[in-house]
């Protein structure tokens, strides 16, 4: 998440990029796989929930891609919102939300390489470089924070390195960032 908590422009190009990637190398490995002659009914099932998932896929990638195409979303890139987008393009490829389902990708990759015998590998998916501006925030807040008065009066007080945990130090880092962002925003 990098803007606000919701996903960006530029983070769905990355993620829509990772995907085509991994479906190329599913159907790379489709056409040259020998399941269809040794298991003709377990590969017919998997080809079926393959279909589907590629005309969610397309359907949802076609959706996301108006949303990079849009001049208006698109010129704002790492701040520029794209939820709903995002969400399709999940649902569409993780149908129920934490679990994997039949016919979801993973599931497909796994079953695929189950039946084959031979394994999908993915060894130049695509990596994200978007900037993630809420980190950044809380970054900044905490370098404001040790390098202040702030950071005086929590040494002070006896709040140096190691005085409480690091979550709490997050959730007090995330609190500030979220005023530094509120004080931005007016």
């Amino acid at each position: 998440m990098s803007f606000l908590g919701t996903h960006t422009v530029d983070e769905l190009k990355e993620w829509l990029a990772a995907l085509d990637y991994q479906t190329g190398r599913v159907e790379s490995a489709r056409g040259a796989s020998s399941w269809q002659r040794s298991d003709p009914a377990g590969f017919a099932a998997w080809a079926v929930d393959w279909s589907a998932l590629r005309r969610r896929y397309d359907a949802a990638r076609k959706f996301a891609q108006g949303a990079i195409d849009d001049p208006v979303t698109s010129f704002f890139g790492s701040v520029g919102t794209v939820g709903n987008e995002w969400e399709a393009v999940a649902r569409a490829t993780t149908q129920v939300e934490g679990r994997q389902t039949r016919g979801d990708l993973q599931e497909l990759v796994d079953r695929f390489n189950v039946g084959d015998g031979k394994r999908i590998t993915f060894p130049d998916n695509p990596q994200p470089t978007a900037k993630d501006f809420d980190l950044g925030t809380y970054k900044a807040a905490d370098t404001v924070i040790r390098e202040t008065p702030v950071g005086a009066v929590g040494r002070a007080l006896g709040l140096e390195a190691g005085s409480m945990p690091l979550s709490t130090k997050l959730v007090i880092g995330g609190a500030a960032a979220l005023f530094l962002v509120v004080l931005v925003k007016r």
